[in-house]
């Protein structure tokens, strides 16, 4: 049912991110994306909840933390996506509100996020038969050159 997942903070940084087909997408890019699409569209008294591009949807859903985005075929019903979104958000907020909830907390290290694939996978059992990707933190580190494990931290200092 669902290709990718995002949960993405307020400043456009992809938190959690999975890809379940072989698509390659920066996730940062994107992230940054969707982040600027939603704060423009609510800037503007309107909110998005939905985009459509080359048969996929990406149906988004916003709360005051973060925003979870998800991409799935065109024919798979709105109205079921938001009901699963509406789950895996609250299950996020339940995992993690000690890290989202205040910002000064959250140190940069996107690993700690990775066992949410775990909450994804309970609600769509489709995925499970999918290819699996890299985590959240493997894209980031190979985005940036790096074998090793990332100090985020750091590399959010020397931006």
């Amino acid at each position: 049912m669902i290709d990718e997942i995002f949960v993405i903070d307020q400043g456009g940084t992809p938190l959690f991110y999975k890809c379940y087909d072989t698509r390659e997408v920066d996730p940062v890019l994107v992230s940054s994306l969707f982040s600027a699409l939603t704060a423009f569209a609510k800037s503007s008294s309107n909110e998005l909840d939905e985009v459509t591009m080359s048969g996929k949807k990406y149906i988004f859903l916003l709360n005051q933390f973060f925003l979870l985005t998800i991409r799935v075929g065109s024919s798979v019903s709105k109205n079921t996506i938001i009901e699963k979104l509406t789950k895996l958000q609250a299950s996020f907020l339940d995992n993690f509100k000690d890290i989202i909830c205040e910002i000064q907390k959250f140190d940069g290290e996107v690993s700690q996020f990775d066992r949410f694939e775990d909450n994804v996978l309970k609600l769509f059992d489709d995925v499970k038969n999918k290819k699996n990707a890299k985590k959240s933190s493997e894209v980031l580190e190979d985005l940036l050159g790096l074998e090793n494990k990332v100090n985020y931290k750091n590399v959010l200092n020397n931006l």
